[in-house]
């Protein structure tokens, strides 16, 4: 696909060809795996393709850097793949950055941060439904060995993913104009209690010992649920739905 992508003049579709390859050559050479990936010069990055494109490319040079058991690199472009994901919406790439940093933050020792990116993987897989995305990233998983294998037992089966039943401690709320509902986890519920507080990003992710980013994703979360876009508009919109009392 790559050389006829080439041959063609097909220039996004050849570097995401190139970039497969690269995923691919991760378990058996990582100096193979970077001499496949496209040139960071390379005019498709500064077109409207780019942040797409910068973003799977860092987190292949994140894969490596992991494989290669350099985790503070491969924390930096996991964490610069999962910035670009979140701030153009990139579901997918997302979940296998927050993985990606889990392997690197596992790799420093840094156990509950690694299990936390898992946790939040999960929710956004199930969230968007984007399950085989979530499974295939066991493949890269498994190729670096035992530091992985604790993140590995924190997967759930492809049925326990595809499982939409609220957990215990999930609230599920009805809005009077719809027949629909929507299911605020604990966490959204404990985000909607810290903004009723007035608590800042930085103050709530003291309080609860996660990172911002973290907090940021449950809120974010949180906006999308209620389909508001500010602390102000979701707490009038929980006082009106009766989540706050």
């Amino acid at each position: 696909m790559r050389v006829i992508a080439g041959e063609s003049g097909f220039v996004r579709l050849e570097v995401l060809a190139r970039l497969t390859l690269a995923d691919m050559f991760v378990a058996e050479s990582a100096e193979q795996a970077l001499s496949t990936l496209p040139n960071h010069n390379h005019p498709i990055f500064l077109s409207t393709h780019g942040p797409y494109l910068r973003a799977r490319q860092s987190l292949t040079e994140a894969r490596i850097a992991a494989r290669q058991g350099k985790f503070h690199l491969s924390n930096r472009f996991a964490n610069v793949a999962l910035d670009h994901a979140r701030r153009f919406e990139l579901g997918r790439l997302e979940v296998a950055a927050l993985l990606c940093t889990a392997v690197a933050c596992a790799g420093t020792g840094r156990s509950a941060v690694s299990e936390q990116r898992v946790a939040d993987a999960i929710a956004i897989a199930s969230r968007l439904g984007c399950y085989r995305t979530f499974l295939d990233e066991r493949w890269h998983l498994e190729a670096l060995g035992p530091i992985s294998t604790p993140l590995l037992n924190l997967i759930p089966s492809e049925e326990e993913l595809g499982r939409r039943e609220p957990a215990p401690g999930d609230y599920r709320v009805r809005s009077p104009r719809s027949t629909t509902s929507v299911v605020l986890t604990r966490k959204e519920l404990a985000m909607l209690q810290r903004i009723r507080e007035g608590l800042s990003n930085r103050d709530i992710a003291s309080k609860h010992r996660i990172s911002e980013d973290t907090v940021k994703w449950h809120i974010r979360n949180l906006f999308a649920k209620l389909a508001v876009k500010n602390r102000v508009q979701a707490l009038l919109e929980s006082e009106r739905l009766g989540i706050l009392q």
